[in-house]
């Protein structure tokens, strides 16, 4: 009776587990240490409940749990499995237990996720077997100062091949930890659906990528195509707020935001027609533009002004009211 009170217990713990949980994953546990498992479990214990039991009761509670289309995760059961119950989106789940994965030793069967390279340098083995269990690994080593040196960088194990004893021993002795240990997400079910590892998979960094080209793409459309958009809709303002601008300018239609511009064309031409009628006749033009000639045509410094005043003989107050003259004459200097 006591056994048969615990499985009903555990089913409906299960089962009730599964109706309030959005979110439901399966994920392998095999070969994680007891320890590591644990700490796992206190590490996850605000975001994900882990439950471990008998195969056969955790089907039955998905199935009394009443979800349709659980039983679609049925097929990821197999070896040692966890059920993981939580809120959060299966695709941040994976990520979220990928990324707490830790880093262990590989032993001989092993299939390590990533490509296990063997960089060259000096190691801490003196003379010895190492020399030729490396070369006969295909790592080229030698021995150089007392030391048993790799001398370039080796690709030892591609992602997903087997490790044999022999490699798993070399990496061992090199500190090299290939494989990543944790919970393994098969399979996560939400809302009638369930994604495989496959989907789960995805390339964070290559979808960014392309997420951004298309943001890119469209804005080019929209903009070249004169589309307003949230977007779009300041450049094509400030595009054609520049083009009106420039054809204001061109046209010399005077407005509130061309003026200055349009009077600072007109006094650089006339300066130029002055300067120009000057060199040819100084008396062609009147005293305050011929002042105003001669002063652009003086350098800009102090010094050079000081001896130019004294090479003049004209003393400080005359060259002030000069000046002012200049600065009153306007366009109307020209015909002074």
């Amino acid at each position: 009776m006591r056994g048969v009170d615990w499985k009903k217990s555990e089913l409906e713990s299960i089962a009730g587990l599964a109706r309030q949980s959005p979110v439901i994953g399966v994920a392998s546990i095999h070969e994680i240490p007891a320890s590591l498992f644990q700490s796992i479990r206190r590490n996850l214990k605000d975001k994900v409940r882990i439950r471990v039991s008998k195969k056969t009761l955790i089907l039955q509670a998905l199935a009394k749990s009443g979800k349709e289309k659980i039983e679609g995760l049925k097929p990821s059961m197999e070896g040692e499995v966890a059920l993981l119950f939580t809120e959060m989106n299966p695709f941040k789940l994976f990520r979220y237990l990928e990324d707490g994965k830790v880093r262990s030793k590989a032993k001989p069967g092993h299939r390590p996720p990533e490509d296990v390279w063997v960089p060259k340098g000096q190691t801490p083995f003196a003379p010895g077997p190492m020399v030729a269990q490396l070369q006969k690994a295909g790592i080229p080593a030698r021995i150089e100062r007392g030391k048993v040196v790799i001398l370039e960088d080796t690709l030892l194990v591609k992602a997903g091949q087997q490790i044999d004893r022999s490699k798993a021993e070399i990496l061992s002795a090199l500190g090299i930890q290939p494989m990543k240990v944790g919970l393994d997400v098969r399979a996560v079910y939400e809302d009638r659906m369930v994604f495989g590892r496959p989907v789960l998979d995805v390339d964070q960094g290559g979808i960014l990528r392309q997420v951004a080209l298309a943001a890119g793409q469209a804005f080019s459309l929209g903009f070249n195509a004169r589309y307003p958009t949230r977007a779009t809709i300041v450049p094509l303002l400030q595009d054609a707020h520049r083009k009106a601008r420039s054809l204001s300018l061109g046209a010399y239609v005077p407005t509130k935001e061309t003026i200055g511009d349009l009077l600072a064309q007109a006094q650089r031409g006339m300066m130029g027609v002055a300067s120009a009628l000057f060199q040819k006749d100084p008396d062609s033009v009147g005293k305050a533009l011929k002042g105003m000639v001669k002063a652009e045509s003086k350098p800009d410094s102090t010094a050079a002004a000081g001896e130019a005043q004294r090479h003049e003989g004209k003393s400080e107050a005359p060259q002030a009211k000069e000046k002012k003259e200049e600065e009153g004459a306007g366009l109307g200097a020209l015909f002074g």
